[in-house]
C-alpha cells in the first residue's frame, strides 16, 4: 500500500483540479475524424472506452486531445513508458495532465479512483489482471463523477464489457519508395462497437498519424474498406487463435 501521505496528497490534488467542464455537458469533444465512430460524436461522460489494435496508443491520445484543448484535465495511470513529447505533439496540454506511475498492484484501484474523482478523462493500461469487483467500482465511480475511463490496450484485458470498443487494423504505411525515403503516415481501419447506443458497428479509415502528425480521414480508397473488413474476418475465421469476440468465456482483448 502507498504511504498515507501519498494518498492524502493525491486527494488534495484531486480537489484542486476538479473538472472545469460542467457535468451538465454530457460529452467531451473529439477530433472530427473520430466523431463517426462514437454514438454521440463525442466521449459520453460516465462511460468506459477500450482501445486496442494497431497504434492503440496513438488512437488513445487522439481521443483525448480535443478534450484537453477544450480545458479538461487528463489523467494517466501506470504510463511510465509513454513518451511525453509524443503526448504533447498529439495536442494534450501537459499543464493539465496528471500522471501516476509505478502503482503497486494492491493500491492500483485506489489510485485510479482518486484520478477518476479529479479529472474528466482517465487513461489506464493495467499491468496486472484487474478484479471484476474493482472494474465495476471504477465504472460506477466514472458514471457518478461524469468522467470517461479509457482502457488502453491492456495485455490482461478488462473484466467488464466496455461501453465502446475501438479496434484499429493496420492497412499500410506511406513515404517509402524504391528502397529510400521515410515513413510519413500510417493508414488504419478503426472499427467501433459496444453496448446500447454503440451496438451498431461503425468503421472509419484514417491516417494515424497523417503527414501533418495528427489524425485525419483516409479518403484515398474508401471503396475498398468493406473488402478489407471481409479479408480480416476471413483471416480470423481460419486462424488458430480467434479474436476476443469469438472466444467463449474470455475477456482478453487483442493488443498491438
Amino acid at each position: 500500500m502507498p504511504e498515507p501521505a501519498t494518498l492524502g496528497a493525491l486527494r488534495e490534488l484531486a480537489e484542486a483540479v476538479r473538472p472545469t467542464t460542467l457535468a451538465a455537458e454530457r460529452r467531451l469533444p473529439v477530433a472530427t475524424p473520430l466523431q463517426p465512430l462514437l454514438p454521440h460524436q463525442g466521449l459520453q461522460r460516465g462511460t468506459t472506452v477500450a482501445v486496442d489494435g494497431t497504434g492503440a496508443t496513438s488512437l488513445t491520445l487522439a481521443l483525448a486531445s480535443e478534450a484537453s484543448k477544450d480545458g479538461s484535465w487528463v489523467g494517466f495511470v501506470g504510463a511510465a513508458t509513454l513518451g511525453w513529447a509524443a503526448v504533447a505533439d498529439a495536442g494534450i496540454d501537459l499543464a493539465r495532465t496528471l500522471v501516476v506511475t509505478d502503482v503497486p498492484t494492491g493500491s492500483w484501484a485506489t489510485a485510479t479512483a482518486a484520478l477518476v474523482d479529479a479529472v474528466d478523462l482517465v487513461v489506464i493500461s493495467p499491468s496486472h489482471s484487474v478484479r471484476a469487483q474493482d472494474g465495476r467500482r471504477l465504472a460506477a465511480r466514472a458514471r457518478e463523477r461524469g468522467a470517461v475511463l479509457i482502457v488502453l490496450a491492456s495485455r490482461f484485458g478488462w473484466p467488464l464489457e466496455p461501453d465502446v470498443r475501438l479496434t484499429a487494423t493496420h492497412r499500410r504505411w506511406t513515404g517509402v519508395g524504391q528502397g529510400h525515403g521515410r515513413l510519413t503516415a500510417r493508414s488504419v481501419l478503426v472499427a467501433a462497437e459496444g453496448r446500447r447506443a454503440a451496438a451498431r458497428q461503425r468503421r472509419v479509415a484514417m491516417w494515424l498519424p497523417s503527414v501533418r502528425g495528427v489524425v485525419a480521414v483516409d479518403r484515398s480508397d474508401a471503396g475498398t474498406i468493406d473488402e478489407v473488413v471481409e479479408e480480416r474476418a476471413a483471416e480470423a475465421a481460419t486462424a488458430d487463435v480467434l479474436p476476443w469476440r469469438a472466444r467463449s468465456g474470455s475477456r482478453r482483448s487483442r493488443a498491438g
